[in-house]
């Protein structure tokens, strides 16, 4: 399959993602402002940190990567292959990605990057923002 056959339609940050038995997904703790997370304290520590990605496209198997970099354009993580099975055109598949014990200390501008598994092409780039919170 041709990932370019694929399209990241969104993409969600949260504390955490769990599947029900019927397949239904449960996101806790999506952060409302989307792509703003405002800290407290530094270095913050998030015991379990998600990405939800949610894709649409041709009928087939894909296999996908993320990087995610910090604010200074640094690799902070680096997310093996993942699998993609869209198996209605009509509808979105959601594949999310989960960090456990994740530390943020700068603030600034991070991104995730998307792409074909096998290419260095980049597909989708979400952007967030992390903030010091005001006193």
């Amino acid at each position: 399959m041709n990932e370019k056959d694929l399209t990241v339609k969104d993409v969600l940050i949260c504390d955490d993602v769990r599947k029900e038995e019927n397949n239904k997904l449960i996101l806790v703790g999506v952060y409302a402002a989307g792509n703003i997370i405002i800290l407290g304290d530094r270095p913050a520590i998030f015991p379990r940190f998600f990405f939800v990605i949610k894709i649409g496209g041709k009928k087939g198997e894909y296999r996908l990567k993320a990087i995610l970099k910090d604010p200074d354009g640094k690799v902070f993580m680096d997310f093996p292959g993942f699998g993609v099975k869209i198996e209605n055109e009509d509808l979105s598949y959601v594949a999310s990605i989960g960090i456990t014990g994740m530390v943020l200390e700068k603030l600034g501008t991070y991104s995730l990057e998307i792409s074909p598994e096998q290419q260095s092409e980049i597909m989708y780039r979400f952007i967030f923002d992390v903030s010091q919170q005001k006193a």
